[in-house]
């Protein structure tokens, strides 16, 4: 049975934070001087989009009494929105608590493009943790299978492909790749490390 109040709730903080970190990565796309860190950002933008509109299906159908759509139905289906707009009277999501993080984060490029385009990367491994926190906890708590799985969804989705994830320092780490794609990964240490990497 769904909880139709507490789905809606879930759903519209995950619906403006993910607008909120489109926003975030256009904007550093549109300070790094990069071409690599320009396409980087763009990447993830579109992936917050592709997840905004997942999620829009999903609180389409709930709202209307229909339940969960399998999130790759939902993935599939065609919504048009304008994603740089808030899309509920009061959106507020995880990136307008209180005062906006973006200032820090862009007064680093005033020093240069790598210390800027390092605070963006460093500011979305931080939001997509957080993205993934919430979506966990609401996998959860949610009460019917098929909203869970939804959740479940956008876990792997924050740690599948083109996504940023934290190592910590000085602690081994383990890279496997199981499947016959080609395997890349890209390492970004900040605060710049004093000391060099051992590679096994």
């Amino acid at each position: 049975m769904v909880n139709v109040d507490e789905a809606l709730g879930a759903l519209r903080w995950a619906i403006a934070g993910e607008r909120g970190g489109y926003r975030f990565y256009m904007e550093a796309a549109e300070r790094s001087a990069d071409s690599m860190g320009k396409s980087t950002f763009l990447d993830l933008a579109r992936a917050e989009e592709d997840h905004l509109r997942l999620l829009l299906v999903e609180h389409e159908s709930v709202s209307s009494g229909q339940g969960w759509v399998d999130p790759e139905e939902a993935m599939a289906r065609e919504m048009a929105v304008d994603i740089t707009v808030p899309l509920f009277p009061g959106d507020k999501g995880v990136l307008e608590e209180g005062v906006s993080p973006f200032g820090e984060t862009w007064a680093a490029y005033e020093i240069d493009g790598i210390s800027g385009d390092l605070a963006a990367l460093e500011f979305g491994m931080e939001m997509e943790r957080r993205f993934y926190q919430v979506y966990k906890k609401a996998a959860a708590e949610a009460r019917d299978s098929a909203g869970c799985q939804a959740y479940e969804f956008l876990m792997r989705e924050e740690i599948s492909a083109d996504t940023l994830t934290v190592s910590p320092a000085r602690i081994p780490h383990r890279l496997l790749n199981e499947s016959d794609t080609l395997f890349r990964f890209l390492v970004v240490k900040t605060p710049r490390p004093t000391k060099t990497t051992r590679i096994l």
